[in-house]
């Protein structure tokens, strides 16, 4: 997820956002179940030069993930994203509010496939 595009004069562009975790990546109760394709959102925002980009990837809210998915995106690069984790307390939390896909293209209806 991507909040800020900084492009500087000399021509270098950095983008910032927020870090996803996988949950093998946290400590958490062994019994804790978690989806196939699921990611923690980590408390921490990192700024990265976009020479690190790859590829494109979707992260959504659990119903958006059971009920419309980006086209454009494969299918393996689509995440569920249901929790958060504070670097600070080292505890996964669930979200309070769903987490919001800030640049869902509404006036595209195209981007979406509906399931179900």
């Amino acid at each position: 997820m991507v909040f800020f595009l900084f492009l500087f004069a000399s021509g270098e562009a950095f983008i910032h956002g927020p870090c996803f975790i996988n949950p093998a990546q946290v400590d958490h109760v062994p019994t804790r179940l978690f989806y196939k394709k699921e990611v923690i959102r980590n408390s921490k925002e990192q700024t990265v030069p976009a020479t690190n980009i790859v590829g494109r990837c979707a992260v959504l809210s659990y119903k958006e993930y059971c009920t419309s998915r980006f086209t454009e995106i494969p299918e393996n690069d689509v995440f569920v994203c249901e929790s958060k984790c504070d670097d600070a307390d080292k505890v996964i939390k669930k979200f309070n509010k769903p987490l919001k896909v800030r640049d869902a293209p509404v006036e595209f209806p195209w981007c979406f496939d509906a399931f179900g």
